[in-house]
């Protein structure tokens, strides 16, 4: 996944389809081997560990579209993230996705510019996030993970009642922001 991304540094025509190719192979598969593992090395049985692979899996996608959203600063709370080193290293993920997606073709000409100029000031960071708030990239995005943090959510329903549960629950909720 990571090597798929750089071959995608500074495209403005990134697909959707494309994006989530990368967070599949790159944070996804990670979120659910670990959580295969995780099963297996508790002695759950097979449907279980099948069941929270599932989750891990769901469970990366949702991280990885906040986490690139994160990004952005559109969200109220940073996380301490060092906020545009996207737009720095000229990384198109999600948020500039949709935003290439509404824009006018003079906007994203501009933007076009910044990144083959090398302009990623300030100043540019903050008109790239006036645009992404006249847009509404972000309600966008987080409309756009509900439907993976209710499958995270859906895959644990047939597990064991327990403290795992519960913590893998509150995990996915916490990472949405949401109590779904």
């Amino acid at each position: 996944g990571e090597v798929m991304q750089l071959g995608t540094i500074g495209n403005l025509d990134l697909s959707e389809k494309q994006y989530f190719q990368i967070i599949e192979s790159k944070t996804s598969m990670l979120f659910e081997a670990c959580c295969q593992v995780g099963g297996i090395i508790a002695n759950a049985s097979e449907r279980d560990v099948e069941m929270v692979r599932e989750y891990g899996y769901n469970f990366g996608i949702v991280f990885q579209m906040l986490d690139d959203l994160l990004d952005y600063g559109l969200n109220k709370s940073n996380l301490g993230k060092d906020l545009g080193r996207d737009f720095q290293e000229k990384n198109v993920k999600l948020p500039m996705i949709l935003l290439c997606e509404r824009i006018t073709s003079d906007e994203k000409d501009r933007i076009q510019e910044m990144f083959s100029l090398g302009l990623f000031g300030e100043d540019n960071f903050l008109i790239l996030k006036r645009m992404m708030t006249k847009y509404k990239i972000e309600k966008e995005i987080i409309s756009r993970t509900v439907p993976y943090v209710k499958r995270a959510l859906n895959c644990l329903e047939g597990l064991p009642d327990g403290q795992e549960k519960e913590f893998l629950q509150g995990f996915v909720s916490f990472t949405a922001g949401r109590n779904f």
